[in-house]
């Protein structure tokens, strides 16, 4: 069952109002398994303190049926409420678990169409740990939001206008003329497409611009090439589509966008420069769409882009970003809105910068400096799975600082380590479970839950649904990770405190129940992760 939406329901019937409130998951278990800010929102309207509004829902819901069915206890305390689901309902829930196994918890259904971007590297050169970074959150989330029921797409937005800067420079370096992202693969390839070359160069001739466009082009599509390669089979993250910035251009979409803003009057001249009316809808100054020398900046080409995400009837854009685009946001939002569409569409996660700890301390990765190792390089020192693991786990607005040695150690201090060892002790358990002495076992309820052991874990292990549902909302993908390891400890706990195989009859079947939940779960966790589980160490 959805506690959550049950909560919400009940609690709304008694506002009788619209009130946009969250149910959470307390971060200690004395506060119950579920908890709502309810009388926070209503206390800045009605002016009163939260402990006497959470009071006065409190008594109302009481009176609910649905509430007194389900939770055992309700409670105010610092002006949350509190809500304790009953011992029964939870044992009900594993039940529940262990029936639907890995379709784990069936949500309903939804129309809303979601279209996620993320990755989206430079054209100029292998993906970097950051981007791997974005690509390992873009790919988790897209499967939590699927599997909350909405229709996701996720995109790959391939940066290859032949107007931008970057393109132009691949092009000079191509033809020596540039020092610029010259690396040895790069060395390789313009050596490769030397005949191409030299044919776009005749092609052009005196035409210098078209000529860099054109030969950038070229090596930014061999480079796109390699990452895609690199993305799908070292990576694992397949995308529903390749979107190119260039299409922009070649079916006249960013001339149209133009000719919009100008009968919108949304556009003016400046300088020799068009300018967008940002200012007037909320930013601090207007933005130059059109440079001085006719060629269009990087906010209209992804103004554009945008609006081809509305064309194509997505309900919400949800962007990956490097911290770097931090100021992008507000202008993106506002063009959104002068083009009429709603600014709350364009969500945007931002990912900061991957660290590494050396001897010398915490150093930024720098490939000029030499500094840290290639993205590729680290796949192959850690596997993918730990690579996945250790960048997942932290919340993406912060710095990553990546412990290669914690990483590759087998001990309990790393925190992979010690779920896939818990789940190596369930693979253990189960197998010895699986003896004649123990065929033939049917679930049974406890009349009482007396063990505290049994009790946290039982709880540790309902949580689930309510995390994939807080995930969905705040993509907050780091919460998945954290989960697995809440649940390993208090699995590793129950473990040594009860021994399961030897307990008493009455109580042997429902433990042997507990540990397959707690399988079903961290699996569960995992496959949404796309990180793989040992069945030994």
């Amino acid at each position: 069952m959805e506690f959550e939406s049950l909560i919400l329901q009940e609690i709304k019937k008694t506002l009788k109002k619209k009130v946009d409130f969250s149910i959470e998951i307390p971060p200690q278990k004395n506060f119950g398994d579920f908890s709502s800010n309810v009388a926070f929102i209503l206390s800045k309207e009605k002016k009163k303190n939260p402990n006497e509004i959470a009071k006065e829902i409190l008594k109302n819901l009481k009176k609910s049926e649905k509430i007194k069915k389900h939770f055992e206890k309700i409670e105010t305390k610092n002006g949350f409420l509190n809500f304790f689901l009953k011992k029964e309902v939870l044992l009900k829930e594993i039940k529940k678990i262990l029936k639907e196994g890995k379709k784990y918890p069936k949500f309903r259904k939804s129309n809303k169409k979601i279209i996620l971007e993320f990755i989206s590297a430079n054209p100029t050169g292998f993906l970097t740990l950051g981007n791997a970074r974005g690509g390992f959150l873009g790919d988790t989330l897209a499967r939590i939001l699927k599997k909350v029921g909405y229709k996701v797409t996720s995109e790959y937005y391939i940066n290859n206008a032949k107007t931008s800067k970057q393109i132009k420079e691949l092009g000079k370096t191509a033809l020596g003329e540039s020092k610029s992202y010259l690396t040895n693969f790069l060395k390789e390839k313009i050596k490769k497409e030397n005949l191409r070359i030299k044919k776009i160069t005749k092609k052009f001739k005196k035409d210098k611009e078209k000529i860099y466009q054109e030969v950038g082009f070229l090596m930014a599509k061999e480079i796109q090439k390699e990452n895609k390669n690199f993305i799908e089979r070292k990576l694992k993250i397949k995308f529903d589509n390749w979107f190119s910035e260039q299409s922009l251009y070649s079916n006249d979409k960013i001339k149209k966008l133009l000719e919009i803003l100008k009968r919108k009057k949304a556009v003016y001249k400046k300088e020799n420069a068009l300018w967008l009316k940002t200012s007037k809808y909320g930013e601090k100054q207007d933005w130059v769409i059109i440079r001085k020398d006719g060629t269009p900046t990087y906010f209209l080409n992804d103004l554009c882009y945008h609006l081809e995400k509305e064309k194509r009837s997505f309900d919400l854009f949800i962007n990956i970003w490097g911290a770097d685009h931090y100021s992008h946001i507000a202008r993106l939002k506002v063009g959104l809105k002068i083009l009429g569409i709603s600014p709350e569409k364009l969500k945007v996660i931002l990912v900061q910068i991957v660290r590494q700890k050396t001897k010398k301390g915490i150093e930024k990765i720098s490939k000029r400096k030499g500094v840290g190792m290639s993205l590729e390089t680290l796949i192959n020192e850690i596997g993918l799975d730990t690579a996945r693991f250790f960048f997942l786990r932290i919340e993406p607005n912060s710095h990553l600082d990546f412990d290669l040695k914690l990483a590759k150690e087998k001990s309990n201090r790393n925190p992979l380590y010690y779920i896939q060892y818990a789940y190596v002790r369930i693979i253990s358990l189960l197998k010895k479970a699986g003896n004649k002495k123990y065929q033939n076992l049917r679930f049974d309820f406890p009349k009482k839950i007396e063990n505290e052991f049994e009790e946290k874990l039982l709880r540790e292990i309902i949580k689930y649904p309510q995390i994939i549902k807080e995930i969905s909302k705040n993509y907050s993908c780091h919460y998945l990770i954290n989960y697995s390891f809440e649940l390993a400890k208090s699995f590793h706990q129950f473990y040594e405190k009860i021994p399961v195989l030897n307990s008493n009859p009455r109580y042997l079947s429902f433990r042997i129940s507990l540990v397959k939940a707690t399988k079903i779960i961290l699996e569960n966790c995992f496959n949404l992760a796309k990180i793989s589980l040992p069945k030994k160490m």
